[in-house]
């Protein structure tokens, strides 16, 4: 087959014009046609760039959070909010209606030279009669590897915890996400874990 380079119209090898404008398919191109196609190609390619960027940047469903100390991605069905209650070591914290409304409170305290599992067993040993150890495991986050303990609690009408805790910098940082379902925020927890770090 036979490309016009006119209209770009498929055609059989042996024709002489195109079916689409007439154009003589035997005729050499000047260089000038040459350069001019070259040009309509490279425009066209950078408008379906543009586009493409246009329609991702549509896609993105994330907004940023950037304090000077942690910095991540959250989806934008997450708000950040101030909590009723004051703690001195939560630095943020966010909710959302997945879940059954959802939360994450994010912690930094000085980790006083205590590694990773001081503060694992720290808290697991904080655990109380009304919560149960799911599953437990590392995770990586900000470039180093933390903890990931996923509990359910009956306290104030039950639901489930993901903690993600992990030190670095001499400083001891803990995510805990609280929900009705773990499941319904998995992909929103993968995505701030991912894009966690840490100045």
């Amino acid at each position: 087959m036979v490309y016009c380079p006119n209209c770009g119209k498929e055609n059989q090898d042996d024709a002489t014009f195109c079916q689409e404008c007439g154009k003589n398919l035997k005729e050499q191109p000047k260089a000038e046609e040459k350069r001019s196609n070259r040009k309509k190609y490279l425009l066209i390619g950078i408008i379906g760039l543009i586009a493409i960027s246009a329609i991702s940047y549509g896609f993105n469903q994330n907004k940023t959070y950037n304090d000077g100390a942690i910095s991540f991605q959250y989806p934008k069905d997450w708000n950040q909010y101030t909590p009723d209650t004051f703690n001195i070591d939560r630095v943020a914290a966010f909710n959302t209606t997945k879940g059954d409304n959802s939360l994450l409170s994010i912690y930094i305290k000085d980790a006083h030279g205590e590694g990773l599992e001081y503060w694992k067993n720290i808290q697991k040993m904080a655990l109380t009669s009304s919560e149960t150890l799911i599953s437990e495991g590392p995770v990586q986050i900000a470039g180093v590897t933390g903890y990931r303990i996923d509990y359910t609690y009956t306290d104030y009408g039950g639901g489930t915890q993901e903690d993600i805790i992990f030190v670095k910098n001499d400083k001891y940082y803990d995510l805990l996400f609280t929900t009705q379902s773990l499941s319904s925020i998995n992909s929103d927890i993968n995505t701030i874990v991912n894009s966690f770090q840490t100045t």
